[in-house]
């Protein structure tokens, strides 16, 4: 009998702590869980928004930026100029003075190239002069170099003359009176042309 009740009473020493502490470490756990519940939340996602806000505020204002100070040099067939925006936006600001551009070329690249290009100046006025210098080259004679201008209203074409260096590596140029607006369009498009066939480079000055 006193075997039995000393196992009682150790059995109950033993159980009666061990029922309150596990009470008491329960207890803090739950409020640390709810507490981190409210922080990923409300936290988190409000981080994330401002995260996507800045992003898409740098891409926009790279975009800006390339747009105005980088135009688009394309070799193809021949220029494509898209409709006019509706409603019109309002023109960008395009760089001032002269600007000169570097072209680039392909290993298995035959036929005249061109290598540089500068257009003087880049946002000519209503009745202002501008000029477009060209150095094309080739391993044969270059024999001519031409312009196809596309600004708003029309497409205006234009010989270029060679004005130095030799038969095979030249600067060909032209100088123009500006007469029509280029808010929208504005692409130079030139193609040389050698004993070796011809090649087309055109330049997206501003486009939408």
């Amino acid at each position: 009998m006193a075997q039995e009740k000393n196992k009682q009473e150790t059995a109950s020493g033993i159980k009666e702590p061990l029922s309150v502490n596990v009470g008491v470490a329960s207890a803090p756990n739950h409020t640390q869980k709810q507490t981190c519940s409210r922080l990923y939340r409300y936290i988190i996602p409000a981080l994330a928004v401002l995260f996507l806000f800045a992003n898409i505020g740098l891409f926009a204002y790279l975009q800006f930026i390339t747009k105005q100070q980088n135009p688009t040099l394309v070799s193809k067939e021949a220029p494509f100029l898209s409709p006019t925006p509706t409603p019109t936006p309002t023109p960008y600001p395009l760089p001032q003075g002269k600007k000169s551009f570097s072209f680039s070329y392909g290993k298995g690249s035959t036929g005249p190239k061109f290598e540089k290009v500068s257009v003087d100046p880049y946002d000519p006025k209503i009745g202002q002069p501008q000029t477009f210098s060209i150095v094309a080259y080739d391993t044969s004679p270059v024999f001519s170099v031409d312009l196809a201008l596309y600004t708003d209203n029309k497409v205006a074409s234009y010989s270029l003359t060679r004005v130095s260096g030799t038969e095979t590596k030249g600067t060909w140029q032209v100088e123009l009176t500006t007469d029509d607006t280029h808010y929208y369009h504005y692409n130079p498009s030139f193609i040389v042309k050698s004993a070796n066939g011809e090649n087309h480079a055109d330049m997206t000055l501003r486009a939408y």
